[in-house]
């Protein structure tokens, strides 16, 4: 199995969101670790735009890359060019790859300015990642076509309580356009999703399953009309950093949704 090492200053932003986009994209086919020349704790906001894309790296800890030395990689990405400049030496079997992207960590303006910097930066370090493990490794990267599971709830903390101990991996509150989220990430095998209270939330009961309404939304919506569905939502905003979503039902009455950035 191939060993990957991505490496940044501080190895809590750019490289955790790398690290973990690979492992996601990879589906477990290689090993993958992210250090800094000079750790520092993982940075709140990464976590935030990481589970806005059902990714969890809120458990993700910072490494010392001297603590890699050792270890015999076949590639070792730096993502900054001071961690290019300060990385030390690994074996010559590591192919040694550069790709400088831009600290959202210096990002100024307000919360929602700084917020789209972050989400910015995490697409770019998304796109590069499945290029990676497309032209450097052969990995055919194939997003899941169903991309998430909402859940509305009228007691957000008995939900919590019930369905972190039902399926036994931490949620993780947030608001986010007026509502309260409990996030659970995507793994390799697991759909992200959330616990979802307030007024946005559809009141007919159960959960909400989303598929990928990749970059045409409106075109998959006319699809679901010719085929004799209907559509219950039309395309709608939820949040400016989340994208947009529209919900339909199927012809055998089943509530369906698409989601889309654009």
């Amino acid at each position: 199995m191939k060993k990957i090492l991505i490496v940044c200053t501080g190895n809590s932003c750019r490289s955790q969101m790398a690290e973990a986009w690979i492992r996601k994209f990879s589906g477990n086919q290689v090993q993958v670790f992210s250090a800094g020349t000079h750790p520092e704790k993982v940075n709140p906001v990464a976590v935030k735009v990481m589970q806005i894309e059902c990714v969890d790296i809120s458990h993700h800890k910072s490494n010392l890359v001297d603590d890699f030395k050792d270890v015999d990689f076949n590639f070792v990405i730096t993502v900054c060019d001071d961690a290019k400049e300060k990385c030390p030496h690994f074996p010559s079997v590591a192919k040694k790859i550069h790709k400088s992207f831009p600290d959202p960590a210096k990002a100024k303006g307000t919360d929602a300015e700084i917020l789209e910097t972050y989400i910015k930066v995490r697409d770019m370090l998304k796109s590069y990642c499945k290029d990676f493990l497309q032209h450097e490794l052969g990995i055919n990267v194939n997003e899941n076509i169903f991309t998430w599971i909402e859940i509305p709830v009228l007691d957000f903390s008995r939900a919590k309580h019930f369905y972190e101990s039902l399926l036994g991996f931490p949620i993780h509150e947030s608001r986010i356009g007026g509502m309260q989220h409990g996030f659970w990430g995507h793994t390799a095998n697991q759909v992200g999703g959330a616990i979802v209270k307030g007024e946005g939330v559809p009141s007919q009961k159960g959960a909400l399953v989303y598929f990928d309404g990749g970059n045409d939304l409106n075109n998959y919506l006319q699809k679901v009309e010719k085929l004799g569905g209907k559509i219950i939502l039309p395309k709608t905003l939820i949040a400016k950093e989340i994208g947009n979503y529209a919900i339909f039902l199927d012809t055998e009455g089943n509530r369906l949704a698409f989601w889309s950035k654009n």
